[in-house]
């Protein structure tokens, strides 16, 4: 093919310079010549190219003619852009590490002096072979940890842009030693030195249901406090840079951590940068680097509950918010119907609750999102139990109960106390409702303040969970605040806001925990993951008292798991309710079973051993026969209920 001269150098491998003319230089004056020279540059062959763990290899064969006078190398390309040089006409192989996961593109030219072509001084490539397709996908993903334990930069694939300049390591500081620093001296004047760390483990594919958390801790010891000297904090992800943090040498600063939430950088890849830069590194003396850490935090199950019925424990919950397209832009709007000064407290009981009826009429798609709350002070330094209670006040139902929380303090204002973005009582009334639980049940903390005015609003108390015979508060108005969160209008359309939980994307099973005391260990009570999002705990191991449960979600890429807010369940075994002695016959069975109880049956369930209910069944009789035809191969639980006896027996399917 019929090629045009580029004037370089053969130290030179930068992309030539392409155009219409050729140059040539005749006794110190330069020709320019409409015609180009007739000669051939015959390209390579047969270009592949594969993925090797994170990296692509690269081979090529020469270019088929026997003799290419003047090849003395070879030019590749990634997605059109210049990437390399490979010297020597042997040289048909290249490693490419510094490729990002995704879709990328090859090419290879051949690479000419054009001296056997009556052209000495000057070189030319072919028409590049390929392009060659190949997407990349990388095993190694977060979390990602730098402590420099290593001593070292390379170990962790730490690159500098556009010289290493001051950037070292140091074994004498750091927190603790060693550390990454640059340092002042030896000086340099406009300088900028990067620190990148542009590695495939940075890989924040799988985590398309989490937040990614960002930390690092930085410190600078200061000389001239100039201003003029700087540290920038930059991520790469979604295709474009994000300052987190800028320093300036404006004095001397000891350790400090820094910690950022990035919540749309799922299903992409990370850079890190951390930039100095200024008019004279000799102003500072260090900066400091240390503990960089970049770490997934799955989003938990949402809106956990559990409830007693006599005799086993039954939980529900929402899979985890994995909706990747929730609106940016919210309002948060926040009611109150107290003067806001706390004036007077009276008793409070344990099976008590005490709160206020929140207006949210005029907020359609109101989430409610957290509370303050004001409690009197006891004298001495301690921290109440308590929980939250969220009820529609339109049925007088209870849609969500939320903690047990601990306060911070012995008195005063508890502030942004979180409700898990409770949804569907937009454009109703709700009631929130303090539950104390410290001290002692006939004197117990914390004790919800009032205003002792008005009323403005609708302030009650009385026995929990009888909302519809709560009295009127005789002191005021309690002083919560209610905060909402509602959709941002844009161009008068309200933009509608995903409720949470509302997809399971990628979620494919739970783990339950449990404990008799919230101090001490969980137990994992379910080996094999629940797929469903309720579980029956059966016949749990106390008769009376307080369990505590918590439901991890497992997502589908196996990289994390997620830890849901704590449950407290009462168990109050009801001292009327005796055993059952139950009978099932045949065990095994393969179609129908006889259930036998010493007293009459009011009700029959079957439970298989993920705790999910597959079978109900409601009889009048001491005697029934069940269908379980239907029902896998496998072993069972049959609980039995009458009208004041409860039983749990077990038979094998086959």
């Amino acid at each position: 093919m019929i090629k045009q001269i580029h004037m370089c150098c053969q130290s030179n491998v930068s992309t030539p310079v392409r155009g219409n003319l050729l140059v040539l230089l005749l006794f110190g004056t330069i020709v320019l010549s409409a015609q180009p020279p007739n000669y051939t540059l015959e390209p390579p062959t047969n270009l592949q190219v594969q993925g090797v763990e994170c990296a692509v290899f690269l081979t090529w064969d020469k270019p088929l003619a026997i003799n290419s006078p003047g090849l003395i190398g070879y030019r590749i390309y990634r997605d059109g852009t210049y990437l390399n040089y490979a010297s020597g006409q042997d040289t048909t192989w290249l490693y490419d590490f510094t490729v990002m996961p995704g879709y990328h593109t090859y090419s290879v030219s051949a690479y000419y002096d054009l001296t056997e072509y009556d052209y000495p001084g000057f070189f030319d490539e072919s028409e590049p072979v390929g392009p060659e397709e190949i997407t990349i996908i990388c095993s190694g993903s977060l979390p990602f940890w730098e402590y420099w334990d290593q001593a070292s930069f390379f170990y962790n694939d730490w690159t500098f842009s556009p010289t290493q300049g001051n950037w070292s390591i140091t074994t004498i500081e750091g927190y603790p030693a060693p550390a990454a620093t640059f340092t002042g001296m030896p000086a340099d004047t406009n300088y900028t030195n990067i620190l990148s760390q542009y590695s495939y483990r940075l890989n924040t594919g799988p985590f398309n249901c989490a937040v990614i958390h960002f930390d690092y801790d930085i410190r600078l010891d200061d000389v001239s406090s100039t201003g003029l000297e700087q540290m920038t904090v930059e991520l790469y992800y979604k295709d474009s840079w994000h300052v987190m943090d800028q320093y300036t040498n404006t004095g001397s600063f000891g350790w400090e951590h820094h910690h950022h939430e990035v919540t749309d950088a799922g299903e992409s890849f990370m850079r890190i940068h951390f930039k100095a830069f200024g008019e004279n590194s000799a102003d500072i003396d260090n900066w400091y680097l240390d503990n960089i850490c970049v770490t997934p935090v799955c989003n938990p199950p949402l809106y956990p509950s559990g409830d007693f019925n006599g005799q086993d424990v039954l939980l529900t919950w929402h899979p985890p918010d994995c909706n990747q397209n929730v609106p940016q832009s919210w309002i948060q709007e926040e009611i109150s119907y107290h003067d806001g000064n706390p004036d007077t407290t009276a008793i409070q009981y344990f099976d008590w609750v005490y709160g206020t009826v929140f207006d949210l009429s005029a907020y359609q798609n109101a989430l409610l999102h957290e509370i303050d709350f004001h409690h009197a002070t006891w004298g001495f330094p301690c921290s109440w139990k308590y929980r939250i209670h969220v009820v529609d006040w339109s049925t007088y139902t209870e849609a969500a109960t939320i903690g047990p929380f601990f306060t911070s303090g012995d008195g005063g204002w508890e502030e942004n106390i979180p409700l898990d973005s409770v949804s569907g009582l937009g454009g109703g009334m709700v009631g929130i409702f303090l539950q104390p639980w410290g001290n002692a049940p006939d004197n117990a903390w914390p004790r919800l303040t009032s205003d002792n005015s008005g009323p403005q609003g609708v302030s009650l108390y009385g026995t929990f969970p009888d909302y519809q015979t709560l009295n009127p508060s005789t002191t005021g108005d309690y002083l919560i605040n209610l905060r909402i969160l509602i959709p941002e209008e844009k161009e008068g359309n309200q933009t509608m806001l995903p409720i949470p939980g509302s997809t399971d994307q990628d979620v494919y099973g739970y783990l339950i925990f449990r404990s008799d005391d919230v101090m001490s260990d969980f137990t994992l009570i379910t080996p094999d993951p629940v797929m469903d999002t309720s579980y029956t705990d059966i016949d749990p191991p106390i008769s009376t008292g307080y369990l505590y449960y918590y439901i991890t979600a497992l997502f589908d890429n196996g990289t994390c798991e997620s830890i849901s807010d704590t449950v407290e369940v009462i168990v109050t075994h009801t001292p009327e309710f005796q055993e059952n002695n139950i009978t099932v016959f045949p065990n095994p069975a393969t179609s129908l079973i006889q259930v036998t109880n010493d007293q009459p049956i009011t009700g029959i369930v079957i439970i298989d051993l993920m705790g999910q209910e597959l079978l109900k069944q409601t009889i009048t009789e001491s005697k029934t026969v069940v269908d379980i035809s239907k029902l896998p191969n496998g072993i069972y639980f049959i609980r039995v209920t009458g009208e004041k006896t409860v039983g749990v027996g077990k038979f094998i399917k086959h």
